[in-house]
């Protein structure tokens, strides 16, 4: 019986997140920030990690604008990337993290008990200039280093199975939008 070595064409970009610098302006970033602040949400804090979470509820009138242009970058960057089963966006939250604010090495992978996760992209708006914090870094593993600076307005997307975390806030507040793409169960 001869051995037969079959080599996967792949995709390289399966464990690479993607940046996009000024994608919001600074005056949507401040809009998202007020608008995230002022609605009636369900607001929780952890207090182990110093952070804020907002549910907010992305299909109201204020938000519209917002969603469309989430939709249409995770389109973009799907097609052009990881060429995922996209069927919607799910959720997203407002994340305020306070000094000493942090999130452990994790997964956006949802609930443990629901049957498999069907989260595929996860996007990240940071909405904080670099200047407003110190400390509080996005991670990743395997590693992975972004070249150049990150500014306020950028967005930031990759597979939410890649393993995650936000190193301590020193000073300030970093403020991120993070929205979650969904589709069928990966195969």
């Amino acid at each position: 019986m001869t051995n037969i070595r079959i080599t996967p064409k792949g995709n390289s970009n399966l464990l690479r997140p993607i940046l996009i610098n000024g994608l919001f302006s600074v005056e949507e970033c401040e809009n998202i920030i007020t608008n995230s602040l002022n609605q009636e949400k369900k607001e929780t804090l952890n207090q182990e990690m110093q952070v804020k979470s907002i549910y907010l509820n992305l299909f109201s009138q204020e938000n519209q604008i917002l969603i469309e242009k989430i939709i249409k970058v995770v389109n973009e960057i799907n097609a052009s990337f990881y060429q995922f089963e996209i069927t919607n966006i799910y959720e997203a939250i407002f994340l305020e993290y306070q000094k000493s604010g942090f999130m452990n090495w994790h997964r956006d992978l949802g609930k443990r008990n629901s049957g498999g996760s069907t989260r595929k992209l996860t996007l990240s708006v940071l909405l904080s200039a670099e200047e407003d914090y110190e400390g509080g870094k996005l991670l990743f593993k395997p590693n992975y280093n972004f070249k150049e600076p990150i500014g306020k307005g950028a967005v930031i997307i990759y597979p939410s199975y890649l393993l995650h975390a936000v190193e301590p806030v020193i000073s300030g507040i970093r403020r991120v939008l993070i929205a979650s793409a969904n589709g069928p169960h990966f195969r």
